[in-house]
C-alpha cells in the first residue's frame, strides 16, 4: 500500500477489532465482578496483583504495538525486526501500566461504585494521557527518528493531548455501551488506537 498513513490506519483498525473482540469474549458481562479486567473491577474494589497479570490486561497492548510497528516497518526488512519487537513489548507494558492508573483514579473515591461514575471521565483522561504520551516517548526512543528535542516534545505533547480526548471517549463508549460489549469494545479501541497510531507515525520522520 503506497499511502503510509492509510496503511497505519488500517493496521490500527485491525488491532482495534482484535483487541475489542478479545476483551468482549473475556468479559461478556461488562460490570460482572468476575471479569478479570482490572480497570472494570475498580468500580467495586481495588484489583489485586493477580488480576493485573491476567492476559486481558496486557495482550491488547502487545497487539497494538505489533500491528502499529508492522504498519511502519513491515516484516521483510530484517534490520527493523528488533525495533518491532521492542516497540511491541513497550506497548504491552504501557497498556498494563495504564490500567492501574485508571483504577487508582477510580478508587480514589473510597471504592463507592455509585460515586465511581463521577470519576469515570478523569480516570479515562489520566489513562489516555499516560498511554499516548508514553507510547510517543517509546516510539521516539526505540525507532529511527530524525526529530530534534523540540520537535520530539511537541509530538509527545500533541499525542498526549489526543490521548486525553480519545481516552475519555474510550471509557464513555465502553461504559454506556456495556449492553452490547461485542460492538462497544471494538469501537472504543478504534476510537483510541487509530488516532493515536496516526499521531505516532510522524515521530519516525
Amino acid at each position: 500500500m503506497k499511502n503510509p498513513g492509510l496503511r497505519t490506519a488500517l493496521f490500527c483498525l485491525v488491532s482495534a477489532a482484535v483487541c475489542g473482540l478479545l476483551n468482549a469474549a473475556r468479559c461478556p458481562d461488562f460490570l460482572e465482578t468476575a471479569c478479570p479486567i482490572g480497570a472494570l473491577q475498580a468500580f467495586d474494589q481495588v484489583p489485586t496483583l493477580l488480576v493485573w497479570l491476567d492476559w486481558v490486561n496486557w495482550v491488547p497492548g502487545l497487539i497494538f504495538g505489533a500491528l502499529f510497528s508492522l504498519s511502519v516497518f513491515g516484516w521483510r526488512q530484517l534490520e527493523h525486526r528488533p525495533r518491532i519487537v521492542r516497540l511491541t513489548l513497550a506497548s504491552g507494558l504501557i497498556y498494563l501500566l495504564a490500567g492501574p492508573l485508571f483504577a487508582g483514579v477510580l478508587v480514589s473515591n473510597e471504592g463507592s461504585a455509585s460515586d465511581g461514575l463521577g470519576w469515570l471521565m478523569p480516570a479515562g483522561l489520566a489513562a489516555g494521557l499516560f498511554g499516548a504520551s508514553a507510547l510517543a516517548a517509546a516510539t521516539r526512543a526505540l525507532g529511527p527518528s530524525g526529530l530534534g528535542v523540540p520537535e520530539t516534545l511537541l509530538r509527545i505533547g500533541t499525542t498526549g493531548g489526543l490521548g486525553v480526548v480519545t481516552g475519555v471517549a474510550f471509557v464513555t463508549v465502553c461504559f454506556y455501551g456495556g449492553e452490547a460489549v461485542f460492538a462497544a469494545w471494538p469501537l472504543a479501541f478504534a476510537i483510541w488506537q487509530i488516532p493515536v497510531g496516526l499521531a505516532l507515525r510522524p515521530i519516525f520522520a
